[in-house]
């Protein structure tokens, strides 16, 4: 057996392309955003991002990880293409695996806090292994709580860059305000859309897992209420999400402008129609693996409509 063929199952098993997206979306973030934001000078040097990133694949690595160690008797039914444990690694190789990524990242997280002056919030980093933990090892077979868990997790994502830099105190009074202008404004409401929208995208997943599920006890929400109510609850939360959206549009000083809100009409909420649309008549697997490939589109398009309103939009 060649090296690749040994060690390709060790890092596929990491999703490597939900990896990537973190990946990408932070990068965005730090050099479309907060580099406009700070003109240039933000609290994270390039060195000090990378390691950041780094940290945060880790912990979404070991989350993948976890979960499938735990969830391998599932991943047998639903997506047996995609199942590495126990067959292809071990589940004691597998577990070792997950606590060499975790202590490498509780390292990384160490030195960031050190360096940047941000040490006494560490305590971000077991929390959130921790979570993604419980969540694969307890909370993803209870109703919506392991959505809540993984949809809280990508909200993160998108506003722990924010908290870094607007939690440091070696600003002036007109940095702070101009700092709190952008988190109420853009930060927040970002953060709320992209826990409502992996939350629809959880509940999309749990319809499309949902024989698997049936067969190893695991009650999820389909499960429990049925394919019917959570099309319904689906259908309520996306509505309220395209409500959400438009108000911010139309209220916000920052998204004004006819460029922004047409690329936010063209490229969010019509796709959120879609999506509205398509779940009321989604059936097979195929429909649904759709449905949950829009809904990861329309956040790569969300982050370019950010990038949009800090170039833009009234900042000030």
């Amino acid at each position: 057996m060649g090296f690749l063929t040994i060690t390709w199952p060790y890092l596929f098993i990491l999703r490597p392309k939900n990896l990537a997206l973190i990946g990408f979306t932070m990068t965005v973030l730090q050099y479309g955003v907060i580099h406009r934001i700070t003109k240039g000078a933000p609290v994270l040097d390039d060195y000090g991002f990378i390691l950041f990133v780094l940290t945060t694949l880790l912990i979404a690595a070991s989350g993948n990880l976890v979960n499938d160690i735990f969830d391998r008797n599932t991943d047998k039914i639903n997506k047996p293409e995609k199942t590495y444990i126990p067959h292809i690694i071990s589940l004691k190789q597998a577990w070792i695996y997950y606590l060499v990524l975790v202590f490498i990242g509780f390292v990384l997280a160490l030195y960031i806090g050190f360096s940047t002056g941000h040490l006494a919030d560490i305590w971000i980093y077991p929390v959130a292994v921790s979570g993604l933990y419980f969540y694969a090892k307890q909370f993803k077979s209870s109703i919506l709580i392991g959505n809540m868990i993984v949809s809280a997790f990508i909200s993160l994502v998108w506003g722990i860059l924010f908290y870094v830099e607007f939690s440091s105190q070696n600003v002036s009074v007109i940095q702070q305000t101009h700092h709190q202008i952008i988190l109420y404004t853009l930060c927040i409401p970002y953060m709320l859309f992209a826990f409502l929208i992996n939350m629809i995208r959880e509940m999309v997943k749990d319809m499309l897992d949902i024989e698997g599920d049936k067969k190893t006890g695991v009650q999820t929400f389909p499960i429990i209420y049925g394919i019917k109510n959570t099309k319904n609850v689906i259908s309520l939360t996306t509505l309220m999400l395209v409500s959400g959206i438009i108000f911010w549009l139309f209220t916000s000083k920052m998204t004004e402008g006819f460029e922004n809100r047409f690329f936010y009409l063209i490229f969010i909420i019509l796709p959120l129609i879609l999506v509205l649309t398509k779940t009321n008549t989604a059936v097979i697997k195929k429909e649904f693996q759709f449905l949950s490939s829009v809904l990861k589109l329309i956040m790569v398009f969300a982050l370019i409509g950010m990038i949009l309103i800090t170039k833009n939009g009234n900042l000030i």
